[in-house]
This record gives C-alpha cells, structure tokens and sequence, in this order.
C-alpha cells in the first residue's frame, strides 16, 4: 500500500515536471519570436497600469499610467499662490474666492489617475493585438514575467495635426484650399515630444507642405451660468525653424470628432483669429511652455457646461487649432517655417486651457485648466 502511494506521488511529480518543461519550451519558443520585435515597440507599463485598450485599424491602442506624477498644482493670482481645490476627471481646479475660479483643463481624455494614493500622468501607446494579448495573458505573465511590447502613439484623444502636401508638383493655391489633407498624425503617427510635424508653412525644393494643428477640449466642467473673464492657450514647443520671419495665430476648428482628429479635418475650420497677438517662430526657445491669450472673440469659442459644440456631437467642448501667418495671409511659403508641439498623448507637458470665470453669487472670478482630449 505505502509503495503504491509513492509510486503515485512520484509519478504525479514526473507528470507536472513534464508538463512544465514543455510549457518552458513553448514560451521559449514564443519568446524568441516576440524578441524579433523592434526595440521601440516594448510595453511601457506592467499589466495593472494598463487602464484601457481597444483594436484600432489593426493596431492595439492602450492608455497606461505613467510614472511621472502630477504633483499638486499651484498658481499666482494678484502676487499671492493659490494651491489647486479640487480635479475633474481632465482639470486642475483653483478656487480663488467670492465665487471666482480658475480652471487648468488638458487635451487629453483623462490626463491623470490616482495610483496608491498619488496622482499620476497618463499616457497612450500602441502595439499589434497579437503582441499585447501574448505579454498581457496572466498565465503566461504567471510563469515566465518577460517583457511587453509597445510605443507612443496619437489615440483615444482628437488633438494632432493634418497637413496637405504638393507632391512635387502642386501650387500654393491648391495646398492651401485643399478640402482634405493627405498627411498628419491622427492615427498612425505620434506627436510627442521629438516627432516631427506641428503647425507650419514650408517650401524645400519643390516639395510644399502646410500644417494645422487641432486641439479639442472637455470644457463642461464650466458652469452654464459662468461668465468666463480670461483665457489662454498653452502649448510645449519643442523645436522649431523660420526662414521668412512667419507667425502663427489662433483659430476655431470644427472637426468631425471631438476625440479622432482624421485627414478629411484639414479644412474644418475658420480663418477669424481668436487672439490679437500673434506668436512669431524667431520667438520660441524650444523645451518650454509658451500661452497665446485669447480676445473677446476666442473667448467666445469657449462652450460651457450643456452648450453646442463647434466640433463633433457632444455638448460642452471647445474646439481650437493654430495655423500659420502665411496661411492666413495667404501667402505661398519660400522656406521652411514650421513649431514642434507635444501633444496630449506624452505624459508630460500636454497642451491645455487655463479659463478664469466667476459663477453667479460672486464678484471674483475661477480659475479652471482644461486638458485637450
């Protein structure tokens, strides 16, 4: 009796280590496939930092969160520092007293997460449906913990840019009217800090290319009776070149979506300006944050809480975009003129609006920051 039950016991032993020299085998075989994979297409977050994903024209999307926090925010208001009150599930929110409020609200769908007790940045990357549900599989993760793979990628948000190009051949006239581009980063390329594209005006050789940029924002957390006082556009510049001492300027966009920027957007929106100082390229030292302070009219674009949107269909989101001096102008570029601008999917330096209101009751107005989503 007792040998029969060491007999079984050791079989039950010679079975699983059986079984798991194959599963080793297997995986390793897998594994060397997935080591094929380009280096720029690692997963940047473990499984439980991933917090949504979706199949997108063959590619597999993600959001994950970042491991840069976002510390607690402060501003100046009349020389003194006002520490942020409260966050939307896209804005900062700073409550300055007798109903007045500043909001800092970002390009982006949800910006930033609580995770073990801090918020931090999100960000959105992508890799092919395969890959992603190979490394993200809890078995697999379970018995051989190996690394993921995945890169940056413009999705799940409606900022970027769409661009027309001549192909060599076309004239300004064209370019500029074009109804829809042929090049951008809606969905297939990344505008992050270090990728190339923004908004710009240039000519190289015969090769003529005009960008606009687009950035919706989620601005309902403003309220319908607010009476907005204040408003600037804030962007990261990361680069930029000027040959004919061009500008750019602030403009209303009126996009298809409000959170997919596609080709056909390139003509969606107004040559009115919304601000009355525009920004020269010879300004900008790269790496930094510059504003572009919006008149009566670029206020005016702002939507509150419930009002019609300028852009795609759903209520409260205020739809802006940037194009250059010469576009407006409707002058044919002679060089290359052109800003770098990250955009809402990097996690950090995200493009966003800061409105200052005041809700009814009071005399001083809020002040709120609104992401681009």
């Amino acid at each position: 009796m007792k040998l029969r039950k060491i007999l079984l016991i050791g079989g039950g032993i010679v079975l699983l280590l059986a079984i798991g020299i194959s599963l080793q085998v297997y995986f390793s075989q897998t594994e060397t496939k997935l080591g094929e994979v380009p280096k720029n297409l690692e997963l940047k977050a473990s499984k439980e930092k991933i917090i949504a994903a979706e199949d997108k024209e063959g590619i597999k999307i993600y959001r994950y969160i970042s491991d840069i926090e976002s510390t607690p925010q402060e501003i100046v208001e009349k020389g003194k520092i006002v520490k942020e009150s409260s966050r939307t599930k896209n804005g900062i929110i700073f409550d300055l007293g007798e109903n007045k409020k500043r909001a800092l609200i970002f390009a982006d769908n949800e910006p930033f997460v609580k995770y073990n007790g801090k918020w931090m940045w999100t960000a959105v990357a992508t890799t092919t449906p395969d890959v992603f549900d190979e490394q993200i599989s809890w078995f697999r993760r379970l018995l051989l913990p190996k690394k993921v793979y995945a890169t940056n990628f413009n999705a799940e948000a409606g900022d970027g840019w769409s661009c027309y190009y001549n192909g060599g051949t076309e004239n300004w006239a064209t370019v500029r009217g074009a109804a829809t581009g042929n090049c951008g980063n809606s969905t297939v390329t990344p505008m992050n800090d270090g990728a190339s594209g923004g908004v710009g005006t240039w000519l190289t050789g015969a090769d003529m290319v005009n960008d606009r940029i687009f950035f919706p924002f989620d601005t309902n957390a403003i309220s319908d009776a607010a009476t907005i006082t204040a408003a600037t556009l804030n962007f990261f510049v990361t680069s930029t070149q000027n040959a004919q001492t061009a500008s750019f300027t602030l403009v209303q966009t009126s996009q298809a979506s409000e959170t997919a920027l596609v080709a056909d957007d390139y003509n969606n929106f107004t040559y009115t300006e919304g601000t009355d100082t525009r920004w020269a390229f010879s300004d900008f030292s790269t790496k930094t944050y510059y504003s572009i302070t919006l008149n009566a009219t670029g206020r005016g674009w702002i939507k509150k809480s419930g009002a019609a949107s300028n852009c795609g269909v759903t209520a409260g989101w205020t739809c802006l975009g940037m194009i250059t001096s010469l576009d407006a102008d409707n002058t044919a570029p002679t060089g290359f003129n052109v800003a770098t601008i990250t955009a809402s999917e990097s996690a950090t330096n995200k493009p966003y609006l800061d409105v200052t209101y005041t809700e009814p009751g009071g005399t001083t107005p809020r002040r709120r920051f609104v992401p681009v989503i």
